[in-house]
């Protein structure tokens, strides 16, 4: 079962402020980001919008995992650029913000599942997924 597109939010260190935030402020934190082996074209993306932009951003910390992610941009590490459904988790010491100056990648994802019986759980992850 394939899920919808979702496009990226900027995760970063609750200061308190709150609205959308532009690719330059993204950079301003250092980027922490999944390693380019993990997902070469998407990766490869998300270096190319900063570029298009004419932003230098540097890659601070690379983590394989979003909760990874998350608990770097909590201790003030750097920011991150997650899929919006991130925003169910509310990780203590982050906040969420939508990128205004710019259309980042989206992150197309699947679920591969049994046709029948399926398991609540693949029911519950198909309506969290597909919620907004």
């Amino acid at each position: 079962m394939e899920l919808p597109a979702e496009p990226s939010v900027a995760v970063l260190p609750d200061d308190g402020a709150t609205g959308s935030v532009g690719l330059a402020q993204v950079a301003a934190f250092g980027l922490i980001l999944f390693p380019a082996a993990q997902g070469p074209v998407f990766h490869a993306r998300i270096m190319d919008s900063f570029t298009k932009a004419g932003i230098e951003v540097r890659i601070v910390q690379e983590a394989t995992r979003a909760l990874t992610m998350l608990s770097l941009v909590s201790a003030g590490l750097g920011a991150a650029l997650l899929p919006r459904s991130i925003r169910r988790l509310d990780f203590e010491g982050t906040r969420y913000a939508e990128i205004k100056d710019a259309t980042l990648p989206t992150l197309s994802l699947a679920v591969i599942a049994r046709r029948r019986p399926q398991p609540p759980v693949v029911r519950r992850v198909w309506q969290v997924f597909s919620e907004d």
